[in-house]
């Protein structure tokens, strides 16, 4: 595979921009957003806002020892039952949110030209299980033999480092130090698998092949062109970066001009978060459209 460094970096930031799916996707992702954190706005209301409130009341009552002690227990119950509701919330989250996502990646291999396999709730379930397989992959090298093997043994001494560090702390030292040799190169072969296998969903998603399969395709693909890729990503990165520092500049020198105006001094890093969130789910396309751009 040839990878046409000026064309694929083009793509990912224009051809998509006129493109009214695209478009409708990114503000499902506002939607869905906006919605979860009024869920988690709503939940810590409900859950602590009775006890902020009896603490602004009568700020005395925090020296107040009985208060504490009767706090204590509501507290800790309150934080439990937050996490509780917090943890499947932030999931459920997740999946909507990268579900749109990944409509805007196939979107984007349309637009490239491509004719995708069918997307199926189905197909995207089988994706998130790609997700899951592809770190497997990444951190354990599975399609370069010497690569594995040094990378099962860096995990086996990691093992070996906390187990023997409580029997023998000597031997768990030394073991540690070997440890921290391989750290480095162990994070090269890490970087290097994971951008050879950058490639897996959107072969996925073109294809209807096996979740196995995808990854062993993008190895092979992206064969010889590691550097161009990752001069790529470095430069839809530096871009993206410069863009969104603007767009928080902005939007705080905004917030500056309305604080000055009210008096106020909230006003400015609120726009800069407020901008920031408006240009988050568009910027992410850039590197959405990138992926398709370089597999094109």
């Amino acid at each position: 595979m040839e990878i046409n460094f000026e064309d694929a970096l083009k793509k990912s930031f224009t051809v998509w921009v006129r493109d009214g799916r695209i478009w409708k996707y990114i503000l499902a992702t506002y939607a869905v957003q906006i919605i979860f954190f009024a869920l988690i706005f709503g939940l810590l209301v409900a859950f602590f806002g009775p006890i902020v409130s009896q603490v602004l009341s009568d700020p005395a009552k925090l020296e107040d020892v009985n208060f504490i002690t009767q706090l204590i227990p509501d507290l800790v119950a309150n934080i439990l039952a937050f996490i509780v509701i917090l943890v499947p919330l932030l999931i459920l989250f997740s999946l909507v949110a990268s579900y749109f996502y990944v409509l805007m990646q196939v979107r984007a291999l349309q637009l490239n030209g491509l004719d995708t396999a069918k997307f199926t709730i189905g197909k995207y379930l089988r994706l998130v299980v790609l997700w899951f397989y592809l770190l497997f992959v990444a951190l354990f090298s599975i399609y370069n033999k010497t690569l594995m093997i040094v990378s099962i043994v860096f995990y086996a001494i990691a093992g070996l480092t906390i187990v023997l560090f409580i029997a023998s702390p000597v031997i768990g030292a030394v073991l540690a130090l070997i440890w921290l040799v391989l750290l480095f190169p162990y994070l090269i072969i890490l970087l290097y698998t994971s951008f050879r296998i950058s490639l897996s969903a959107p072969i996925f998603l073109h294809k209807e092949i096996p979740i196995t399969q995808a990854p062993k395709e993008s190895y092979q693909l992206t064969k010889g062109n590691l550097i161009s890729m990752f001069a790529l990503y470095l430069i839809a990165d530096i871009i993206i970066g410069v863009i969104s520092a603007i767009v928080q500049l902005v939007g705080q020198g905004f917030g500056w001009v309305l604080d000055l105006a009210t008096g106020t001094a909230f006003l400015s890093p609120a726009f800069a978060v407020l901008f920031s969130f408006i240009a988050d789910p568009i910027l992410s396309m850039v590197f959405i459209a990138l992926v398709p751009a370089i597999y094109v």
